[in-house]
């Protein structure tokens, strides 16, 4: 069997966000579990664009077949502009900028911002709370869905003083800080959060706030393997493995899959893939994979450490 070269590019220094250790960890139980033929080549994208162009840059010159990442939509949308042109497939297990898909390369293991807009809005319409106020960081992903969800929300304000429940739109560190400002005011209205927020670190975090806390994020795992191997998981590493864990260890598996054609572009757009976590295939680059729900931090027993 011939080398197959697989790309793996997120933010790989774990000061830099609490998800790297998540990630490194999904590859290692990944390896673990598996007779890969695959090839490892290792790239630290900064989850930002500069950062992700030079990572993309670095797994072009390597000769890469696949990539997996990038993990944040500003890396992989400078990354898939240096791919361009070139034969490299990109699985992207967790950046969700629908327009991503409209290079060629990306093909997308995950869902979208629009359907974590989607969801979210309906939840929120769930709670029947009359206004809601809309923050982000600067990320694109924070600035695309709370933009798209203040058109989708009928009841959204612009004067936080005047909400019944806020909302932030953005990446974990952000979010945290948005916490704590409302913690010190002691602001007890209910917070909905975005998929990146869901880690352990919020989990301690909250239970040191007196804010009743709702993220719209990933189901953790879904069908007899996939549940084994979240189970595993959370015995081995004892902690909650985060939103990517099923969409990091599928894109994985489609790239064994892979590796045993011979015609990788040909694959993605006709193959059905089977993961641990169901079924994948690829229409006009999207998936469908995975499904947001909306956990609150007070009593859901899907974060629970095993």
């Amino acid at each position: 069997m011939r080398e197959f070269k697989v790309g793996i590019s997120a933010s790989l220094d774990a000061s830099r966000t609490v998800h790297t250790r998540a990630f490194l960890n999904s590859v290692a139980l990944f390896n673990q579990v598996y007779d890969s033929p695959l090839h490892l080549v290792w790239a630290d994208d900064g989850a930002n664009a500069e950062m992700g162009s030079r990572a993309a840059t670095t797994l072009k010159r390597n000769g890469v077949d696949v990539v997996v990442g990038h993990f944040a939509s500003d890396a992989a949308r400078a990354a898939l502009q240096v791919y361009s042109g070139t034969d490299i497939a990109v699985l992207l297990p967790a950046a969700t900028l629908p327009e991503l898909t409209q290079f060629g390369q990306a093909h997308r293991v995950c869902c979208t911002d629009n359907d974590l807009i989607a969801k979210m809005a309906h939840g929120l319409g769930e709670t029947g709370c009359g206004s809601v106020f809309i923050h982000k960081d600067e990320s694109v992903h924070g600035r695309y869905v709370a933009d798209r969800l203040g058109r989708a929300l009928p009841n959204a304000v612009i004067d936080i003083a005047s909400a019944d429940a806020l909302v932030f739109c953005g990446r974990y560190e952000a979010a945290k800080q948005f916490l704590l400002a409302r913690h010190q005011e002691m602001d007890s209205r209910e917070v909905w959060l975005t998929d990146d927020a869901l880690c352990d670190a919020l989990l301690v975090l909250a239970e040191r706030l007196s804010i009743r806390i709702k993220v719209v994020s990933y189901r953790p795992g879904s069908g007899e393997v996939g549940e084994r191997l979240l189970s595993q998981y959370r015995q081995q590493y004892a902690s909650f493995p985060g939103p990517y864990f099923s969409s990091t260890i599928a894109s994985l598996e489609i790239c064994v899959a892979l590796s045993r054609g011979e015609d990788t572009k040909r694959s993605l757009l006709k193959q059905n893939f089977s993961t641990s976590f169901g079924d994948v295939r690829f229409v006009e680059r999207e998936s469908g994979f995975g499904e947001y729900i909306v956990f609150d931090l007070a009593n859901d027993s899907l974060l629970d450490v095993v």
